[in-house]
């Protein structure tokens, strides 16, 4: 898909998918793509009604038992990325919300000390949720001290400037043609990242009114097979993993995708 809310979904889904396999390769990962992943049965732990992220729940109990948690890059299944805006922002709220809840259920994985995870579980989950309070404490501190220095009032523009190419970004998200277009592939990053912050705070505020049902809506409308173009083929899935779980360390293994 063209469009810049697509285009920015897929350049952050391609980085989530970097932290993963890294996160991979010093432990494990913190989650699974719930579309598509392997575990041992005996490994399985019933999953709460009231559990949002379920494709979270399922491998950090994996971790908390001893096993690995892996990414596959081998194996590959084909999405399509929603470019509505509104679908996405709807899905990453429930997300954000879900990631507050696993922090309580799994509050034991911050200590260094005893959890294999403690570090990816602070600077790839937790700051993720603090970044939009992070964002708006510098904005407010940036103005009370914009008159004491010109490097404040130089990260002052800066700010600004990135905050206004996020709305520039918003309203030509679906620019196909021209100028408009350059514009568009300029600006969708600062958009993106401003809607996926936004949805953060959202989440926040849907965690402390109880807000949000476990229940998974698809952040995009149903499509017959003919729309999408699958001309190209991904490896085999069920080789790699069935591999990877015949080591022993290993409890689960996600898919690229």
């Amino acid at each position: 898909t063209d469009g810049g809310t697509a285009k920015g979904i897929n350049m952050y889904w391609n980085y989530e998918k970097f932290l993963r396999r890294y996160e991979s390769q010093f432990h494990s990962m913190l989650g699974a793509t719930g579309a598509i992943y392997g575990i041992r049965r005996e490994l399985f732990t019933p999953i709460p009604a009231e559990v949002v992220l379920d494709d979270m729940f399922v491998p950090l109990k994996i971790t908390e038992k001893g096993f690995r948690t892996i990414f596959d890059a081998k194996a590959n299944v084909y999405d399509i990325v929603s470019d509505n805006p509104k679908e996405e922002y709807r899905r990453k709220v429930r997300t954000l919300y879900g990631n507050y809840q696993i922090f309580n259920l799994f509050s034991g994985l911050f200590n260094p000390f005893t959890s294999p995870v403690a570090i990816q579980f602070f600077s790839h989950k937790l700051l993720r949720v603090v970044l939009p309070f992070v964002l708006i404490s510098l904005f407010g501190v940036n103005i009370l001290l914009c008159d004491k220095s010109l490097t404040y009032q130089i990260f002052m523009v800066a700010e600004v400037a990135f905050y206004l190419l996020a709305v520039v970004g918003m309203l030509t998200k679906n620019s196909q043609d021209g100028m408009l277009k350059i514009v568009s592939k300029i600006s969708y990053i600062p958009y993106v990242f401003c809607l996926l912050n936004f949805s953060a705070l959202a989440g926040f505020f849907r965690l402390i009114q109880q807000n949000q049902s476990a229940t998974w809506e698809k952040a995009r409308e149903d499509r017959p097979l003919e729309f999408y173009d699958l001309t190209e083929t991904g490896a085999d899935t069920d080789i790699p993993v069935i591999q990877a779980l015949l080591s022993d360390e290993v409890g689960a293994v996600n898919i690229d995708n």
